[in-house]
């Protein structure tokens, strides 16, 4: 069973606090104490493969209790994947929003997007991101050796807005073409020997490289080069 969870710790934002947990410590601890059984009710009932954290910065590690909480994670399911919002004491980084601009020196990275500027569905934002663009923030992931967690959310009533399947359609299109570019590969040639995408396979043996046209149309070629 796989099942991916994405756990929000915290809703304030980084410049307002509730309250100042030194002057209420009572209040504070019992927040923990309700997130740990969260944690645990999950845990219990459906055996998470992930769980990704939010939140990390307004507290310190101690605070959050964050190694407790991987450990008793850990006694649930000992190979469970856990985001680096966890204070750190995670198993990859989480890059939001913007495409590192040299490849990250983390084993493990995943961007985390959405297709316009929001998370979720907000009525109001209809500053959605062009398929092209989409793609092309894969096809930097996919060079620099990383994943792409893209955003979708539905209306109330489950249904998805017609610019989201737009892009998700188009995506689908270009990853459903060239898997063997996609899938099991690594990081490609430096940016100082190559300034284009490309990505090796997980063997060597052969290149990707992924040429994309300079307008905002979703022309993508891969050319593939065996060593």
């Amino acid at each position: 069973m796989v099942c991916i969870t994405r756990f929000r710790i915290g809703v304030a934002t980084r410049i307002k606090k509730r309250y100042d947990i030194t002057k209420e410590p009572q209040r504070w601890n019992n927040f923990v104490n309700y997130y740990q059984d969260q944690l645990n009710e999950l845990s219990q009932q459906y055996q998470p493969d992930l769980i990704g954290f939010d939140g990390d910065w307004k507290h310190t590690s101690e605070e959050w209790k964050a190694p407790q909480t991987l450990t008793n994670l850990r006694k649930f399911k000992k190979d469970i994947i856990i985001n680096s919002r966890l204070n750190q004491h995670g198993d990859y980084a989480t890059p939001e929003q913007g495409v590192p601009v040299v490849a990250t020196d983390d084993e493990y990275w995943e961007l985390c997007y959405t297709k316009n500027d929001s998370w979720g569905y907000q009525s109001f934002d209809m500053h959605y991101k062009t398929p092209n663009m989409i793609v092309r923030t894969l096809a930097d992931v996919i060079s620099m050796d990383g994943n792409l967690l893209i955003d979708i959310g539905p209306k109330a009533d489950g249904t998805i807005v017609k610019e989201q399947l737009d892009v998700l359609e188009n995506l689908g299109r270009w990853t459903k073409k060239y898997p063997e570019a996609i899938h099991g590969t690594r990081r490609g040639l430096d940016s100082k020997n190559y300034l284009g995408k490309s990505a090796f396979s997980k063997d060597g043996k052969n290149s990707f490289f992924i040429s994309i046209a300079t307008k905002n149309i979703l022309v993508f070629m891969v050319y593939k080069q065996k060593f």
